[in-house]
């Protein structure tokens, strides 16, 4: 599962790029997400840690999710992996709905960044999977 979880790693942050770029949801997200501000104005204010804290922490996504699908369910097919990677999502969007309305958050960063969620645990899923 070793090369599962670095090609894991790889595609999720592959998928983040495409997400979140200008060319894919990054517009809408953006707008949505920091209203008022330009695509300059955040540039200049993004934080240089960003990255090489999302990569930390979908390294460890990974990692868990490694003995979670693997030793602990036994997920050994694709078709099982997919209804894990569904489970996940449903539990964590429906867990996070509360915490974006309390904080006035917007539906559609929401979506997008649920979205977004979706197709890394499905990769991760897959990955583990079919690589393991």
């Amino acid at each position: 599962m070793v090369w599962g979880a670095i090609a894991s790693v790889g595609l999720n942050i592959f998928f983040g790029f495409l997400w979140y770029s200008p060319f894919g949801l990054g517009k809408l997200w953006m707008k949505a997400t920091f209203p008022g501000e330009s695509l300059q104005q955040l540039q200049e204010s993004k934080s240089p840690s960003a990255l090489p804290l999302t990569i930390c922490s979908n390294s460890v996504l990974v990692a868990i999710l490694h003995y979670f699908v693997g030793p602990f369910l036994g997920v050994t097919s694709v078709p099982d992996a997919l209804k894990v990677a569904l489970a996940l999502f449903v539990v964590g969007s429906f867990l996070d709905i509360p915490h974006t309305f309390y904080k006035r958050g917007s539906f559609v960063t929401y979506l997008v960044d649920h979205s977004y969620n979706a197709a890394v645990l499905t990769s991760t899923c897959l990955c583990l999977v079919y690589f393991g």
